[in-house]
């Protein structure tokens, strides 16, 4: 984890960079159009009596909002974004998710509604090395009507290659199409994953640590292009962190879990060292 310290001061709010590159954009406007698009109440995941993974959770995001899910390991973090989308059975509580609401558990009918309007993003990117940057985006299309056309592009529709390429190009990698993925940086493989995502046109982005194995400059480039390519399509996007700068800088909002529970969650920009502290201290 990155300390906190280099990022706030004692007594003084974070600053984003993002809201710095963002100044020019009113945030009314932003706020019009940010809707709930997920809602929890009370929600429990418990495996037994004696190991309570998430105890009580309550919490919305708008459409638009970038979200930053911070916590230590075993907070809860990769559980909760498990429950969210219907991968988890809960033990208790409601959850609403892109016009889908479930409690226990979500059907198979509902868990196909929530994923084909979500996109993923994981900290080993999952990229298939063999194969061309733009064969690993259109795997993007898999699990749609007729996606086994898209194990290869050379296969695929043409929309969905020129769908793949604009990704490749909203993420600055149309000259990278025709490499393969093991030829790729870090940051380059993560970058595709990132287009990969984009290319279903998602209404929410759920990241986990998609910064966490990049050089600290690659990571800096492939968080800012993320957030900058939700922001400019109005994707709801959540990402966990154990980097404090990212979860900080990138969101509009931090929330943090402790002890399966939320300790605090407020606008990036009012969030202070010592809230930081109090979430990892034991």
């Amino acid at each position: 984890m990155t300390s906190p310290d280099p990022v706030l001061s004692d007594n003084t709010p974070s600053k984003s960079i993002s809201s710095e590159l963002m100044s020019d954009v009113p945030l009314s406007d932003n706020s019009k159009v940010m809707a709930p698009i997920l809602r929890v109440q009370n929600l429990k995941k418990s495996y037994d009596k004696e190991n309570v993974i998430l105890n009580g959770i309550s919490l919305h995001i708008r459409e638009g909002e970038t979200v930053a899910l911070i916590g230590s390991n075993g907070a809860g973090k990769s559980t909760l974004l498990k429950c969210l989308v219907g991968l988890h059975e809960n033990t208790d509580g409601d959850v609403e998710v892109l016009g889908t609401r479930f409690k226990r558990t979500a059907t198979r009918q509902q868990r196909h509604n929530i994923r084909k309007q979500i996109g993923f993003v994981f900290q080993n990117h999952g990229l298939v090395k063999r194969l061309s940057a733009h064969t690993n985006v259109v795997h993007g299309f898999l699990g749609q009507k007729g996606s086994w056309r898209a194990f290869n592009q050379a296969f695929a529709p043409q929309d969905w290659r020129e769908k793949a390429m604009h990704a490749l190009e909203a993420v600055k990698l149309s000259d990278k199409a025709k490499d393969r993925a093991d030829s790729l940086s870090g940051g380059q493989a993560q970058r595709v994953a990132i287009a990969r995502a984009l290319v279903r046109e998602p209404r929410l982005l759920i990241a986990d640590e998609p910064a966490a194995s990049l050089d600290p400059a690659s990571g800096h480039t492939v968080m800012q292009q993320f957030v900058d390519l939700a922001r400019e399509n109005n994707i709801t996007l959540i990402f966990t962190s154990h980097d404090m700068e990212h979860a900080v800088s990138y969101s509009d909002r931090v929330i943090a879990l402790k002890s399966g529970k939320i300790h605090f969650d407020k606008p990036s920009g009012e969030v202070s060292k010592a809230d930081l502290h109090g979430v990892f201290d034991q």
